[in-house]
């Protein structure tokens, strides 16, 4: 997922880590492995944070690559929607 206001890609996935990286392919943040692997991530349209999910939590980053939350999940979220004032997540 590419945030246009930080000129920043996540990358996320069956590694268990994200990571993010510029638009020239310089790295700025690799994180630590998680247990499981990344089913998806999007940055917020209006800030500077993104959301990841995993089949078990779901995860709000910020900028620097440091995580701001870690919210547990009863299922697995396969798909997830960020409404556009970044306050609430859909889960699917």
């Amino acid at each position: 997922s590419w945030s246009r206001t930080e000129n920043l890609v996540l990358v996320a996935g069956e590694d268990c880590r994200y990571s993010l990286v510029d638009s020239v392919g310089h790295s700025h943040f690799v994180s630590a492995p998680f247990d499981t692997p990344f089913t998806c991530g999007v940055w917020s349209a209006l800030s500077s944070v993104f959301v990841l999910s995993s089949h078990c939590e779901i995860i709000l980053g910020d900028k620097s690559g440091k995580v701001l939350n870690r919210v547990p999940l009863p299922t697995p979220a396969l798909t997830f929607c960020l409404a556009n004032d970044s306050n609430r997540v859909t889960i699917g």
